[in-house]
């Protein structure tokens, strides 16, 4: 149906390519070993002047946005087929994915990657990258004060196509997508090659033995991986974005819940859940990335992968928490609804009963039955009937008003348990013991400090809890709760 039509197509992946903006026929260009980087911002023109990448590292060209003419002519340089620079350039819709291109010789042997960089964008202004350090506090995305944007309304959470071109005997990558040089992701990377100490440096190391783990990509492999960390980093900071807008929702919803609230959470559910879906396809990637079935990763870098997959993981689960945070304020309205509604049923049902002697009265007295006489109620003749029918429905309507009132006090109040002395007995005694105990652990007695210290030594124990049971000392007279003197004790310290 076209109604359902209209649905799917509103939430469907919808993937941006970067414009070329003031780097148009340029491209950044990084050769680097273990002793140096060289960057250079190299034309278009002049590519096909460069020297060969240092003997044992490696070289890293970086496109702008969607330069088509720059890739067109890294390819034929390279020997890049055409149906993947179109697919460089043009957004795709299905996901990231992995390919693999044999050329006719060794040399001429890639890896495409098309991934998603997950960021935050003003409706006006795509191009410029928004950092989530600009919003404050868990308010400041649903007041809009202070200069801040809406989250719901100006801020839009889009993904861009990011695409790797990985030339393991070259040991070259190229790299498509963001168009910012302010751009988190190229500034990790750039951090990486300036750093002698980082592990993309300490890679560029020659191999001297075959034993030595390598297969000499020239540190490429590592960049990848860096590349790949900083995109995944990038998404925790509006991750948190959207989580402090829900804390700050849940305060306003719990001071003055709110359908305008509800619907805020459902936008914001929807977000979150396109973050939870990034996660996944990521996961996927990286996984594929981390079989290495056509050889062209370094074979330590299967650990950095496990490591990126990891992130996706506990991604996913931020997500998935914060897509119940948003269910729980929904159910928050609707039970403050259901409790608004009982409390008025509430009300018309006590005023209904307090008035039901009242109605009994003027239903009995306002029956026109006359006998023989015409005084078969002798009621209706009498002087001072009419103050007696208010005295005896006042009368009514005074204690009907005092019997709710006293059974809301009583309510409000709660239930009273009426306790035996020997359950009195039986409940100091153990309260007597829960106290003793709660103030050796308080006060740290050697024989619980010393449990707990064997426990942590334990193979099998954890550092974030330790799980001690204290007996009671010998010739305590004090009666022992047969249930609390199994239980054990949780030190935290």
């Amino acid at each position: 149906p076209p109604l359902l039509k209209a649905k799917m197509g509103a939430v469907r992946r919808v993937v941006k390519m970067q414009p070329v903006t003031d780097h148009t026929g340029m491209v950044e260009l990084w050769d680097f070993d273990e002793r140096q980087s060289v960057q250079s911002k190299v034309p278009i023109k002049d590519l096909g002047t460069l020297s060969p990448p240092p003997k044992d590292g490696g070289r890293w060209m970086h496109v702008y946005g969607s330069d088509k003419v720059a890739l067109q002519k890294i390819a034929a340089l390279y020997g890049i087929h055409e149906d993947d620079v179109d697919g460089a350039v043009n957004p795709a819709e299905q996901g990231p994915e992995v390919n693999f291109v044999q050329g006719d010789r060794d040399e001429e042997d890639y890896l495409m990657i098309v991934a998603h960089e997950l960021r935050l964008s003003r409706s006006e202004d795509n191009a410029k990258y928004i950092s989530p350090r600009e919003f404050h506090g868990p308010r400041s995305m649903l007041s809009g004060r202070g200069g801040q944007a809406d989250a719901s309304q100006h801020l839009q959470l889009e993904e861009v196509q990011l695409s790797f071109f990985l030339f393991p005997e070259r040991r070259l990558l190229v790299t498509m997508g963001t168009n910012s040089e302010d751009s988190p992701i190229l500034q990790v990377a750039r951090k990486n090659l300036k750093n002698k100490r980082s592990k993309l440096r300490r890679d560029c190391r020659p191999h001297v033995s075959v034993e030595s783990k390598g297969t000499g990509t020239g540190g490429v492999t590592s960049l990848l991986i860096v590349l790949l960390d900083a995109m995944l980093d990038a998404v925790f900071p509006v991750l948190d974005l959207y989580g402090n807008a829900l804390e700050g929702l849940g305060l306003l919803n719990g001071k003055a819940p709110s359908k305008t609230h509800v619907l805020l959470a459902h936008k914001l559910k929807t977000k979150v859940t396109q973050i939870r879906r990034y996660a996944w396809d990521a996961n996927g990637l990286l996984n594929e990335l981390k079989q290495d079935m056509n050889g062209c990763m370094e074979d330590g870098a299967r650990e950095s992968f496990q490591g990126l997959i990891e992130s996706t993981v506990q991604m996913e689960k931020e997500a998935e928490a914060y897509m119940q945070y948003c269910v729980s304020i929904d159910q928050f309205f609707q039970s403050f609804q259901q409790s608004w509604m009982n409390s008025s049923l509430y009300v018309l049902s006590s005023a209904t009963i307090c008035f039901l002697p009242f109605q009994c009265l003027t239903g009995l007295w306002g029956m026109n039955f006359t006998g023989e006489d015409g005084k078969a109620m002798p009621e209706l003749t009498f002087q001072y009937g009419y103050i007696m029918f208010w005295a005896i429905a006042g009368s009514f309507l005074l204690l009907g008003f005092l019997y709710m009132y006293k059974a809301s006090l009583s309510s409000q109040q709660g239930a009273v348990i009426l306790m035996s002395e020997e359950d009195k007995d039986d409940d100091e005694a153990v309260n007597r013991q829960v106290d003793d105990r709660m103030h050796q652990i308080t006060s740290g007695t050697p024989t619980l400090r010393q449990a707990t210290f064997l426990n942590r030594t334990s193979p099998s124990a954890t550092p974030s809890t330790s799980v001690t049971r204290n007996n009671p000392p010998a010739g305590n007279n004090a009666q022992v709760h047969p249930v609390s003197d199994g239980l054990p004790t949780i030190v935290l310290d």
